[in-house]
């Protein structure tokens, strides 16, 4: 049997004291929550008991039944009081459901259509895709050296032939595109947009950002995110990062969508007979859509506020 974790403090306000309250709220059992969420045997207790630290494939499922939004959270960690309550009081609505904080219009942001319809093209037009994921990082390789950034490319120019290799499918190439380093909190947002792509190198992005731009010292709960996957990351960590960073729950809901979308964009595995392209989603689509999100963060980054790039964008690869 392996080791209990050590329960949290039982008289601090906890993720586990809130689904708590809004289940008994809900008068539902713990079984019944279990069902709805898919949540394992034992599961909700060890959780509103604070003997589970859980994790974003947890505590999502959690939020989401019970509309948990990421500013109740924030708000519920830092006073102890529900605002559900004061919704109740006023006659609000009560089952607002993650729903992502208004930044910007999501005609300025690439969108997970935007995703499927460039992967659909790749598919369908391999040369032309090939050809536009070798341009786009070339100018992305010249974009660094003129904002004097550290920027290696296995060489000196990358050619069409060269992208299949980088989409994991030569044990030959290292490669990683990597965000830039000067980009600011605000200009990372634009992601967080309604219907807008999020993933994990996004609101990592974002946080150190956040941290440079408050002159934090050494944030060791932001590193420990930082080497972890998001399907691994505890809620706790993530919601004393938000809470450092400001305390407005921009942080919960970008990890959740970031979350969310990855699971969307997650391959399947499915037996696909031998041809890569083949099944609905495999991983070498999969990796396409990373690389892609990644080299839109840079035009997007390059290009801000002006999202001409993205509409010629649309404009050649969406699908009729």
């Amino acid at each position: 049997m392996p080791p209990k974790r050590r329960p949290l403090p039982g008289d601090l306000p906890s993720f586990g004291g809130l689904v708590k309250k809004r289940r008994e709220a809900r008068q539902m059992t713990q079984d019944a929550l279990q069902w709805l969420t898919g949540i394992g045997s034992g599961g909700v207790s060890r959780i509103e008991g604070n003997a589970q630290d859980p994790m974003l494939p947890t505590a999502v499922p959690l939020c989401q039944r019970l509309g948990i939004t990421p500013t109740d959270l924030i708000a519920y960690l830092s006073t102890g009081s529900d605002p559900q309550d004061a919704r109740i009081e006023q006659g609000a609505d009560t089952e607002d459901l993650l729903s992502a904080p208004q930044f910007v219009d999501g005609e300025r942001a690439l969108t997970m259509a935007d995703v499927h319809d460039f992967v659909q093209f790749f598919i369908d037009h391999r040369e032309e895709g090939r050809g536009w994921f070798a341009d786009g990082l070339n100018d992305i390789a010249t974009m660094a050296r003129q904002v004097d950034i550290r920027y290696v490319v296995p060489t000196p120019r990358i050619e069409p032939d060269d992208i299949i290799a980088f989409l994991g499918m030569s044990r030959l190439y290292r490669f990683e595109l990597l965000y830039p380093p000067t980009i600011d909190a605000d200009s990372i947002l634009v992601s967080n947009a309604p219907g807008g792509v999020l993933i994990t190198p996004d609101v990592l992005a974002y946080c150190v950002a956040r941290h440079k731009d408050a002159r934090h010292n050494r944030f060791d709960t932001l590193e420990r995110l930082d080497k972890s996957v998001i399907e691994r990351m505890k809620l706790s960590d993530i919601t004393a990062v938000d809470m450092r960073l400001g305390g407005d729950g921009v942080v919960v809901s970008m990890f959740i969508r970031a979350y969310q979308c990855e699971e969307d964009l997650a391959a399947d595995d499915t037996s696909n007979g031998g041809d890569p392209w083949s099944t609905p989603w495999t991983r070498e689509m999969a990796a396409t859509a990373q690389l892609f999100i990644r080299a839109c963060r840079w035009m997007q980054y390059v290009h801000h506020p002006d999202m001409a790039w993205l509409r010629k964008l649309r404009a050649e690869t969406r699908q009729p």
